[in-house]
């Protein structure tokens, strides 16, 4: 996906309040659907990301575990910080994402086999994976024994961003 010209407004946020408020949000399709849906963070995970741009990164992961684990299932959420970087883990107990087509899931517009009549445009993933490495981290995805894992790596220091094009440092207003 096109990113190149995409500005990233960057400051020093806590991502574990951004979790719970995501969760809050899917709380309600979840149990809807009977999915167990558990959140893991860590207190104070304070990093340096475009904080806009990282809930469009959980809104698609948390979006996609809940369309896709079947009634009864369960999501699990977590997020914690190794040394300067931040984990982000979403693994549902779906069906997982055919192996022949795990290489394939972060192109524009692909759909696994088994997605189909879930809805969704394809775009989703591919976005993910730009925004993510917008920041200068990383996802993968992996089959599990039950359903699928994403892990997104995000540095948290300021100093990842200071040599990056298309980066303007938002600066707090005391009022």
């Amino acid at each position: 996906m096109e990113t190149e010209e995409t500005i990233l407004n960057i400051d020093n946020y806590d991502l574990s309040i951004l979790a719970e408020e995501e969760v809050e949000g899917f709380a309600y399709h979840a149990r809807k659907n009977d999915i167990q849906l558990y959140l893991k963070v860590e207190k104070d995970l304070n990093c340096w990301c475009d904080i806009e741009k990282v809930q469009i990164i959980l809104t698609n992961l948390l979006s996609n575990a809940v369309k896709y684990t079947p009634e009864g299932g369960e999501i699990i959420f977590s997020l914690k910080k190794r040394k300067e970087e931040i984990w982000l883990e979403v693994h549902d107990s779906g069906d997982g994402i055919p192996k022949e087509q795990l290489e394939a899931i972060f192109t524009p517009f692909f759909q696994a086999e088994n997605s189909t009549g879930k809805g969704g445009t394809g775009i989703g993933l591919a976005l993910t994976k730009s925004l993510v490495e917008l920041h200068g981290g990383k996802i993968t995805v992996v089959n599990e024994v039950q359903g699928t894992k994403f892990l997104v790596c995000l540095p948290t220091e300021k100093s990842n961003y200071e040599s990056m094009p298309n980066v303007r440092f938002m600066q707090k207003v005391e009022t």
